[in-house]
């Protein structure tokens, strides 16, 4: 007997297309949100477009997270969210 099908990994990639936003520039919106954990200013990114991005588009939302793939860890949509931190910076501080 055959364990559960997974599908495959849905993997962030660079080179998006700069464009007016709706179906041909659905694949490129993320959002950064805050991410609560145990350390302070923690983010997180979010695939899921909304219905002003493109109303009669149907998506799937993820959060970013870590997988593993042929000897690497890469960026992919799989609801386990790699959360970030975001620092300001000060001009004297560059």
């Amino acid at each position: 007997m055959l364990g559960p099908i997974h599908p495959p990994p849905r993997f962030v990639i660079t080179g998006g297309t700069l464009g007016i936003p709706g179906p041909n520039t659905l694949k490129n919106w993320f959002k950064i949100e805050k991410y609560e954990t145990r350390r302070p200013h923690s983010y997180k990114l979010r695939y899921c477009p909304s219905k002003y991005i493109c109303p009669t588009c149907n998506f799937d939302c993820a959060d970013v997270g870590l997988t593993y793939n042929s000897g690497y860890y890469r960026l992919a949509l799989n609801n386990k969210p790699y959360p970030f931190g975001i620092t300001k910076v000060n001009k004297n501080d560059a």
